[in-house]
């Protein structure tokens, strides 16, 4: 019977953004504010760029931080990203219907 439940994303818009903002997260760092990409500049909490970092004047240096304040304020930069830009920064994360916020 355990293995028929599943997880059901929420409903409330508020709470849809924040489940969406969580599974990216998850998925760009593994839930760790100093992630780095090796491949790219990608750091922090949701892999932002150097020229992610530039172009919105977010601080780098905070961008990987782990300290409390820092993990704050990657969510606020992240949170501030999609508000001007809607979702498409993490289309991959979320699915072919990414321009939707992932529905």
């Amino acid at each position: 019977e355990f293995a028929r439940l599943r997880v059901v994303e929420p409903s409330h818009p508020a709470v849809k953004q924040r489940y969406r903002m969580i599974t990216i997260l998850c998925r760009e760092s593994g839930c760790r504010p100093d992630a780095k990409n090796p491949r790219s500049t990608a750091m922090g909490l949701f892999q932002f760029l150097d020229s992610t970092c530039r172009w919105f004047g977010a601080a780098p240096q905070r961008m990987r931080g782990t300290s409390e304040d820092d993990i704050r304020y990657q969510c606020r930069m992240a949170f501030a990203l999609l508000a001007q830009c809607g979702w498409s920064q993490w289309e991959a994360d979320l699915g072919p219907n990414a321009k939707d916020g992932g529905r």
